[in-house]
């Protein structure tokens, strides 16, 4: 139980009293959406449902299906043979395996399409050097490229959380199959694989609602989704309200994921168990040589597809470039606005998550609690949605403030809030709060209620524990949230997209743009940094998760 504030101390940290505020946040956009039905333009829900929502939503739908079916499949299949098999690169593949995510998705979908279109490498190759017309050559503009591009970039999710649930067996699992009889592989399929379930829905949900907020890859590869359909109603029939509700109606679909992903989550503890030796050592299996064979050909080809090959393409198109002056010139300023974004919404994000995680521990109360469990909730909202929910009360209150100024200046003074910075962190501070949130609240959950009590009794006060007890012992846990923060707002694009103001690009904006126009050379050094960048997060804080079953060896 948190410690309570006593009535009388002798300092007080006031702006600490308020800090659960940022937490409710996340309100903001949710009430936008849910009070954009209050107008309904008739005539434009008319033309929706009539020619567009129902195609919308089944291309949602068959677009969903398949990605959840391929990155299961992978996501599966590598965790498995990397905890229960031994093949030579094994080691190096358990966190290797992890590095597509630095490709977000719209790269990965620019670079196949730059590979595999009709005018791509592959098949110009095949004309020129064998005669071959093509005429049926199969489009990689189409629903199973974007089940492709998003399947090698989303398969991660299954894939780490599966690997983890493996390893969390250890040797237990398989002994027991082994005394009721059933070969290795039987006890795998009967035993492990269904003790694994809940972590494996858990990965899926996540790949679920990635699929569902994505913008570039299906816009891209041209799939209209119900993202696509929000971006078309905005920018296409000018009607915000509506695109308001279009986005209500993909929030209802991304809690109720939530909320399942919660309950299926609060189900994994009945199947956890500590690790009773190495479950990726492989002497369950006593692996033969061709499933040695089997498993290195098909994990190191995954890999191969998913990391090496586009990111070798990309540094092959950069390569291409013959302007490098101007090709580095126009990256420079670019990778400035990203980084400045995302250094201020590390550090926005950091201070307060750090002071809502010391105000709920100060003063407890469901009011703190339920704001940090509603902070936390921003990160499943879609980028589209958020966008729309963020943009359409600051358009209302610069028309407030416009009127307001009118009768003062001449011109009212223009718009102060919509199309600036602020909007866009703002934005990003909602959907972003989610990360240093968890992370400093497990390392909270580590600090027993005495310490605060033994700090009281000693005379300390609010900004004492703050200064001398909270921080020196959370500051790790937020530390560590600052390059995750940054990667993720360098790798958001539909929100960017959506708020950014006038001539203020960043990365995944640009690697969007020129793609659109079919410049894959110059989008090329763009991606490279947006994905190398990616890798060091990854390397140093999602590395270790794929190892713990590796030190028992």
């Amino acid at each position: 139980m948190p410690a309570t504030v006593e009535k009388k101390v002798p300092f007080k940290l006031r702006p600490l009293k308020y800090a659960f505020v940022f937490g409710l946040l996340v309100l903001l956009p949710l009430s936008v959406v849910i009070l954009s039905w209050l107008q309904v333009d008739t005539e434009l829900w008319r033309h929706l449902l009539e020619h567009q929502l129902g195609f919308l939503t089944l291309q949602t739908v068959s677009l969903a299906v398949g990605t959840l079916i391929w990155t299961g499949f992978l996501g599966v299949s590598l965790a498995a043979l990397v905890a229960f098999t031994e093949f030579p690169g094994r080691r190096f593949l358990s966190w290797a395996l992890l590095l597509p995510f630095a490709l977000p998705a719209y790269v990965q979908a620019f670079v196949w399409v730059d590979l595999l279109d009709y005018s791509g490498l592959v098949p110009t190759f095949l004309r020129q050097s064998f005669g071959l017309d093509l005429v049926s050559w199969p489009s990689v503009r189409s629903l199973p490229g974007a089940w492709w591009a998003l399947s090698l970039s989303f398969f991660i999710y299954v894939y780490l959380l599966t690997l983890g649930a493996f390893y969390s067996q250890g040797r237990r699992s398989l002994e027991v199959a082994r005394s009721l009889g059933y070969s290795p592989w039987q006890g795998f399929w009967r035993v492990s694989l269904p003790l694994a379930k809940p972590w494996v829905g858990a990965g899926l949900l996540l790949v679920l609602m990635e699929v569902l907020s994505d913008y570039g890859t299906v816009a891209l590869l041209g799939v209209d989704s119900l993202t696509v359909g929000i971006f078309r109603v905005w920018y296409g029939h000018f009607s915000l309200s509506t695109a308001a509700q279009l986005a209500s109606l993909l929030t209802l679909v991304v809690f109720a994921i939530v909320v399942l992903e919660s309950r299926l989550r609060q189900r994994q503890r009945f199947y956890e168990q500590k690790a009773s030796g190495l479950a990726g050592s492989g002497a369950q299996f006593r692996s033969t040589r061709g499933l040695r064979l089997a498993a290195m050909i098909f994990s190191w080809t995954v890999f191969a597809l998913a990391f090496v090959l586009p990111m070798g393409r990309l540094l092959w198109l950069g390569a291409s470039v013959q302007d490098y002056h101007y090709a580095w010139a126009s990256v420079f300023p670019v990778l400035l606005n990203t980084l400045v974004l995302g250094g201020l919404a590390a550090v926005l994000t950091a201070l307060a998550a750090f002071f809502m995680v010391a105000d709920l521990r100060l003063r407890g109360g469901g009011l703190r609690s339920s704001a940090l469990r509603l902070g936390a909730l921003g990160y499943a909202l879609p980028g589209a949605v958020l966008a729309v929910g963020v943009f359409t009360p600051l358009v209302l209150l610069d028309k407030q403030i416009h009127s307001l100024l009118s009768g003062w200046f001449e011109g009212g003074g223009g718009l102060l809030l919509t199309g600036t910075l602020w909007a866009m962190l703002l934005g990003y501070f909602i959907r972003f709060l989610a990360i240093p949130l968890l992370s400093l609240g497990s390392a909270s959950q580590n600090l027993p209620g005495r310490m605060d009590e033994a700090a009281r009794s000693l005379g300390e006060a609010e900004g004492g524990l703050v200064r001398r007890l909270y921080w020196p012992l959370l500051k790790k846990g937020l530390l560590i949230s600052l390059p995750l923060v940054v990667v993720d707002v360098m790798k958001e694009m539909p929100m960017t997209l959506m708020m950014r103001p006038t001539g203020w690009d960043t990365l995944s904006v640009r690697i969007f743009q020129l793609t659109s126009e079919g410049l894959w050379a110059e989008a090329a050094w763009p991606a490279v940094i947006l994905s190398l960048s990616a890798v060091v997060p990854i390397y140093f804080f999602l590395r270790p998760l794929t190892r713990v079953g590796l030190r028992y060896g």
